[in-house]
């Protein structure tokens, strides 16, 4: 017999002070107030408890009980299953609920044994049960199934009794006899072509991608000149759609004409180098002035007894 806790402990106080109450009578309770949490079974309580006799007063109710807080079934054998109460641990065991799974029945044959499934609809254990083979002659009826383009011809018989079949194949699947095809859209330059067959016998059809061209470019005609300052364009066309593609012609180096400047007696020399394509010109190469080169000289005024003459030197 199962006794709670809280029974078990008033049972033990009655016991324990009715003893010292009979032979104490003036006895004054020292109280202190307790409270206890609801359990699965049992709900909380809030109460005052004599720390010298135990005696239990004032006791009053706070929350409800929990009820138990059980996990998933588990199968335990093949009639019960069980489940475990995640606070107290206490365990439920309940047999199993079976329910045929008709999808996986399978008939009994003369050849063969058939199988009935049940599946409990609580723990989801999976019971099976083997039927035993049939025990007749086999009474067979026969369809006739010609060759398609994708199956082969046969004759199928059915016992008639236990539904046992037997297939005989009688010729190879014909394969599809595609038309010569109908195109969707031609291929181009830049876009696939599409051509759709379909079987003369099912009407299956098919599509092929016929690959576009690309682009049929020749060697390009030079439609800009380069010059010194700036690229050429070279101008390719496509001789089936006449698309055009463009390709940089890389600019032409400056040609330049040299023009010396000899040094005179005071000025340096230089060179002039000029582009006669753009005028583009830079100067170069310097050479230093020599200076004046002077003869001996004449005399272009003859001194006098009173004045002094005059000597005239030449750059040569």
């Amino acid at each position: 017999m199962h006794i709670s806790k809280r029974i078990f402990s008033v049972l033990l106080c009655v016991l324990l002070c009715a003893p010292l109450q009979a032979a104490a009578a003036t006895h004054t309770h020292t109280l202190q107030m307790r409270s206890d949490p609801p359990t699965c079974t049992e709900s909380g309580r809030q109460y005052q408890v004599c720390i010298e006799c135990g005696a239990i007063l004032d006791e009053t109710a706070t929350d409800p009980a929990l009820g138990h807080d059980y996990g998933d079934w588990e199968s335990a054998d093949d009639d019960m299953h069980t489940r475990r109460c995640s606070r107290c641990e206490d365990v439920e065991t309940a047999p199993h609920n079976k329910i045929e799974d008709h999808s996986r029945y399978r008939n009994p044959t003369v050849d063969s044994t058939g199988l009935r499934v049940f599946v409990c609809a609580e723990c989801g254990e999976a019971f099976y049960e083997i039927l035993p083979k049939l025990d007749h002659t086999h009474i067979f009826t026969s369809q006739t199934f010609p060759a398609t383009c994708t199956e082969n011809g046969r004759v199928v018989y059915t016992c008639t009794i236990c539904e046992a079949v037997s297939v005989l194949e009688t010729e190879s699947a014909l394969g599809h006899d595609y038309d010569d095809g109908e195109v969707l859209r031609e291929e181009s330059c830049t876009q696939d072509g599409l051509v759709i067959y379909t079987c003369l016998r099912c009407g299956e059809q098919t599509e092929e991608i016929m690959d576009a061209y690309g682009h049929a470019f020749g060697t390009g005609i030079v439609t800009t000149e380069p010059t010194c300052t700036a690229d050429g364009v070279r101008t390719f066309t496509c001789t089936r759609c006449g698309a055009t593609q463009a390709e940089n012609i890389r600019k032409l180096d400056h040609n330049y004409n040299a023009v010396v400047t000899e040094p005179t007696c005071t000025e340096g020399g230089f060179t002039t180098y000029t582009c006669p394509m753009c005028g583009d010109a830079y100067t170069a190469d310097p050479t230093d002035a020599p200076g004046h080169l002077y003869d001996s000289g004449i005399v272009t005024t003859e001194p006098t007894c009173t004045a002094d003459g005059v000597r005239t030197f030449t750059c040569t």
